[in-house]
């Protein structure tokens, strides 16, 4: 298990505790397919962070059931729907100079746990 940030943008947090947890099914594909991503660094997600109507930002800290990870650095795949066999998520590298993220490809592997708001 690994805690890690997540930004959520275009949903509103609320929507996402009440219903549907942090599910990738909503969103584009990524860098590394379509899954969901949790950035090591909070610094990464909070390009992504939810801004609300009083100007403040939110991002979630979730808990992420990562199991065995596969190590993918810069090999993208916007194609990719799980990681390889074998493995239970991806760590892919996702900007300069030293962002990671991990991706999760089934929706219960993670669970929204805090809503940090700045």
């Amino acid at each position: 298990e690994k805690w890690l940030f997540h930004g959520t943008r275009n949903t509103e947090p609320k929507d996402i505790i009440e219903n549907t947890g942090i599910d990738f099914r909503h969103s584009s594909a990524g860098l590394f397919g379509r899954g969901a991503y949790f950035a090591e660094r909070s610094e990464y997600s909070k390009k992504y962070s939810h801004k609300t109507t009083t100007g403040d930002s939110q991002m979630f800290l979730a808990q992420v059931t990562a199991g065995s990870v596969q190590q993918l650095e810069r090999r993208r795949d916007v194609t990719r729907l799980h990681p390889d066999a074998g493995y239970d998520s991806v760590r892919g590298h996702v900007l300069d100079p030293d962002y990671y993220a991990i991706i999760v490809y089934e929706v219960p592997q993670s669970y929204p746990t805090y809503l940090l708001t700045y």
